[in-house]
């Protein structure tokens, strides 16, 4: 009875829809009848959710708003700090992406996509070494996942290390058919 709130029941209405503009509503209902209710895990929830719709309808200043909401209600939540890095990366807040990378990593040293953030950051900031220091460490903590290979290989490409560069392609299309053939990546 308790947790029968509108908050509640926007929540789970939100997490059944399957078109992300109607999530992105149920979702904005539920924060705004939050009113006085103490609901600190509930809110930071929201806030994230909502995050992941903006980025399916690509609204990625949005999401990324959304998740320095769900990063203020629950520091410290590593897929809020690393989709809050991703966000960053495309909206070229380089310092963002490497600040919120970094904390991810902290928490989840084995994070792969983290990793990837953080090295495309340091790759835009023109720290090559840094980003294929990154981009290593990622292919090493995932070594079947197609975006480590294609991140790592992008950036041989453009350093001009063109074996480097096709061996990590070659993996990512090794990868990807498993993918496609619903074996992994």
């Amino acid at each position: 009875p308790e947790l029968d709130t509108p908050h509640i029941r926007f929540m789970v209405q939100a997490r059944q829809r399957q078109d992300p503009r109607e999530r992105i509503r149920l979702y904005t209902e539920a924060l705004a009848s939050v009113g006085g209710l103490d609901l600190r895990l509930s809110s930071p929830l929201a806030h994230y959710e909502r995050a992941m719709a903006y980025f399916e309808v690509h609204d990625v200043r949005s999401a990324f708003d959304d998740l320095t909401a769900d990063l203020s209600l629950y520091p410290g939540h590593p897929e809020g700090l690393y989709h809050r890095a991703l966000a960053a990366c495309m909206l070229e807040r380089w310092d963002v992406a490497i600040r919120d990378s970094t904390e991810v990593l902290k928490l989840a040293p084995d994070f792969p996509l983290a990793y990837v953030a953080r090295g495309q950051a340091w790759a835009e900031l023109g720290d090559h070494a840094a980003a294929l220091k990154d981009l290593d460490r990622a292919v090493a903590a995932g070594p079947e996942n197609l975006w480590t290979r294609l991140a790592r290989g992008g950036e041989h490409w453009l350093g001009g290390r063109a074996e480097e560069a096709v061996a990590d392609f070659a993996g990512a299309v090794r990868l990807s058919t498993g993918v496609a053939l619903g074996h992994g990546g």
